[in-house]
This record gives structure tokens, C-alpha cells and sequence, in this order.
């Protein structure tokens, strides 16, 4: 249905309203990176912060649930804001930048915040007089399985993807208010000119 979605609004902009994409902002849909991708190589695709975040926020507090794992669900708003920290702090264009810097944190867990290895963001910028925290400790349980999360190939690659300052938080809402009116689970008839006049309100709103 993502897919449909997407597909649609590109024909819808560019045949109907005659705009020009050149950057796309959205969740990590597989199907949806593909198509731009392949029948949209001049579109810049980002993936949306919040997104990441949550999705990062609810496998990290499932791994907290585990013995020997608990101390990770006191580092679960920290990675939340790193998601954020790293993509507005960054220009747009130094995706390698943006990833160094979230590397970065699986050193800043362990308490060391000094020499990490990617030469590109090699300590952290925070003061020397940090909040005491528990820091998680280097070939414990919960260090090798909140790096496994924060480190893994595709999390890696979406976050060099996020979205430097836009998001999708206009649309969340846009949608959260029909939902109230229209619930998906119940099926209205005789309302697809309303739904046709909303979105085209919506878009114009926008332009």
C-alpha cells in the first residue's frame, strides 16, 4: 500500500501539478527506496529521523528485557536524541560525517570519549563534566547487544540517508486528524470525492 502510496504522489506531482521532485523525504520502506532509486535517480531520498528513532527505541527495548541487558533501557533516550543530533548537526552532502558521529556513541557508552577510531569525529563534543550515568561496560552481555543493534550494516546505511532537516510530522498529523473522522477499520461509501478534495487541499496548502 506504501509503494501504491508513493507511486502515486509522484505522478500526481509531476503529471498533474507539474512540480519538479528533487527531494524525497520518507520511512525506510524497502520497496519504496528501490522504485526512487531505479525510476527516480535524480531525487534525493532521505529517510525521516523519527522513524529511524522509533524503530531503533523499540528493538532496544526489547533487547533491555533480556537478562543481563537491563542497563540498556537507561541509554534508550540518549540514542533517540543521537538519531536527531547526528543528521541537524551535519550539512547536507557529508553522510560520512553523519555516520562517524553515530558511531561514535557505541564508544560513548563505554565511557570513552576520547580517540575513537573513525578519524573523521574522533572524540565527543559534550564538556568534560558529564551527569553520572551507568555506563555500559566493553564485553559485557548488554555492550555486545546494544552494539549489535546501533551497528548493524542497514541501520548504518539508513543513517547515512537521514533527513538533515525535514520530516514527516505534517503528514502524521494530517493523517491522525482524518483518522479521526474517517477510522481505516470502517469502511465508508460515496466519500472518495471528499478524500480526492482533502488531498488536493492538502497539496496546495503546502505549495
Amino acid at each position: 500500500m506504501e509503494l501504491e502510496g508513493a507511486k502515486l504522489c509522484f505522478d500526481y506531482l509531476q503529471a498533474v501539478a507539474g512540480l519538479t521532485v528533487k527531494v524525497f523525504v520518507s520511512d525506510r520502506h524497502r520497496g519504496i527506496a528501490k522504485r526512487i532509486r531505479e525510476c527516480h535517480p535524480t531525487v534525493t531520498h532521505f529517510f525521516d529521523q523519527w522513524r529511524v528513532a522509533k524503530g531503533l527505541v523499540k528493538k532496544l527495548l526489547a533487547a533491555s528485557k533480556q537478562k543481563g541487558c537491563e542497563v540498556i533501557a537507561q541509554w534508550v533516550k540518549a540514542v533517540k536524541n543521537h538519531v536527531f543530533w547526528c543528521s541537524t548537526s551535519t550539512k547536507p552532502g557529508f553522510q560520512d560525517l553523519i555516520l562517524a558521529k553515530w558511531k561514535s556513541f557505541i564508544q560513548h557508552v563505554s565511557n570513552k570519549h576520547t580517540n575513537h577510531p573513525d578519524k573523521l569525529f574522533e572524540e565527543c563534543v559534550h564538556d568534560d563534566d558529564i551527569t553520572p550515568r551507568k555506563w555500559i561496560k566493553v564485553g559485557t552481555k548488554a555492550y555486545d547487544k546494544i552494539q549489535e543493534i546501533l551497528m548493524k550494516a542497514s541501520i548504518l546505511n539508513d543513517i547515512k540517508r537521514l533527513s538533515p532537516k525535514a520530516e514527516t510530522s505534517c503528514l502524521e498529523g494530517f493523517h491522525s486528524t482524518l483518522n479521526q473522522w474517517h477510522p481505516k477499520m470502517t469502511v465508508f461509501h460515496g466519500l472518495e470525492h471528499f478524500a480526492d478534495m482533502s488531498w488536493q487541499a492538502c497539496i496546495s496548502t503546502r505549495i
